[in-house]
């Protein structure tokens, strides 16, 4: 007879979502920018005023790609009972630091699936204990052996805009933890396998999602049993005056040119 074996334990799985991930990005549109106050509200008032003095909107630059509120549901499904798990929700995804030592006990390793448009592992200023930011939180985690492996998935959009350099997650965890298995795949690829799922981390991230998008972020943080964030007021007047600012720069600047070429040409 065959001994009887009993099956592996699931590893504990937190399952973080960054809002980004769901707001296509051109590179083009990359200011490199950081998490400041000034970009969480000010920038956005800045941006839709120049796109608006384009004839564009911010839909428009930045369009909401996926998933639709019934993939949201498809989510929450596969991921099992509200009452089963803790949810936090952030501003920043840094946060979720401090939420993993929330529910984690001495000795604690988690598998921690990032569903994000950026992989948070490090960028180009590493790891610092002192500087945890949300571009190397999970740099962080790693270094503190907090992870027993690391999943990155990509909306499907990165497929036409990849992640900048350093891109590539699996090297860049390589270099901070060379045997923590790290993994990579766009979310149609996703192997969704059923896991242990302990607990759920939601950031907005608001430097790089819009505010038009706020209060769809807070439907899927409803999904999770959350209320989600307040909503964040964009000053349509200010944003009026801006464009119209802008409008007087631009057919100046153009009309400045015609007068140039005009001179050229008489010369």
């Amino acid at each position: 007879m065959t001994p009887l074996t009993s099956r592996p334990a699931s590893p504990k799985t937190i399952i973080s979502i960054d809002w980004d991930f769901f707001v296509e990005e051109d590179p083009i549109l990359d200011m490199g920018h950081r998490e400041l106050p000034m970009f969480l509200e000010t920038m956005w008032t800045i941006r839709e005023a120049e796109w608006r003095a384009r004839g564009k909107t911010v839909p428009e630059m930045l369009p909401f790609r996926e998933p639709s509120p019934s993939l949201f549901l498809n989510i929450v499904g596969r991921m099992g009972r509200r009452s089963a798990y803790p949810v936090a929700v952030s501003e920043s995804h840094k946060l979720i630091t401090r939420f993993v030592g929330e529910i984690s006990k001495p000795g604690d390793k988690f598998h921690v699936v990032n569903i994000d448009a950026h992989h948070d592992i490090a960028y180009s200023d590493g790891v610092d204990p002192l500087n945890l930011d949300c571009g190397n939180w999970a740099g962080y985690l790693a270094q503190h052996e907090k992870l027993l492996s690391y999943a990155q998935v990509y909306p499907e959009w990165r497929r036409k805009h990849p992640e900048c350099e350093p891109g590539d997650p699996e090297r860049t965890m390589r270099e901070i933890s060379k045997d923590l298995p790290c993994s990579v795949a766009h979310w149609n690829d996703w192997s969704r396998t059923p896991f242990n799922l302990v607990g759920v981390f939601i950031c907005r991230s608001g430097c790089w999602a819009p505010p038009c998008y706020d209060s769809a972020f807070n439907t899927l943080c409803g999904l999770f049993g959350s209320a989600g964030l307040p909503p964040r007021i964009v000053d349509e007047r200010a944003v009026q005056e801006m464009t119209e600012a802008e409008r007087a720069v631009r057919e100046l600047a153009s009309a400045l040119a015609r007068e140039s070429s005009y001179a050229d040409h008489q010369a």
